[in-house]
């Protein structure tokens, strides 16, 4: 059964569709994102990356949607869009694309 989970995790992974959202003014929200993109589709989830000292935005955060092609449709129409005075820049994560994966390779060791 534990192949069978990983498998369905997997596929899972492959139709939601997370987007990196940059350029975010300091004072956004995840309710002022959830709100901007929500009609584009089902969110999983909304998160705006925060400072420890001041709690506001460090200018980026992420939004994931249940079904890729809606993240696609956000990035179409939202890309370089304007949100309270900063243009936001949207990046389509893709969990396969093996640019973004960590290679997994053995540490050389060097005898003398």
């Amino acid at each position: 059964h534990r192949q069978a989970d990983e498998n369905l995790f997997q596929r899972m992974i492959k139709m939601t569709g997370s987007l990196f959202v940059s350029g975010l003014h300091q004072d956004v929200t995840e309710k002022l994102l959830q709100a901007n993109f929500h009609s584009f589709g089902p969110i999983c989830s909304v998160q705006v990356c925060k400072t420890k000292i001041t709690n506001s935005s460090c200018g980026y955060g992420f939004v994931t949607f249940k079904y890729c092609q809606d993240a696609e449709k956000a990035l179409k129409c939202l890309n370089f869009r304007t949100l309270l005075v900063t243009k936001m820049v949207l990046v389509l994560v893709n969990n396969n694309n093996p640019v973004l994966k960590r290679k997994k390779e053995k540490k050389k060791i060097w005898r003398i």
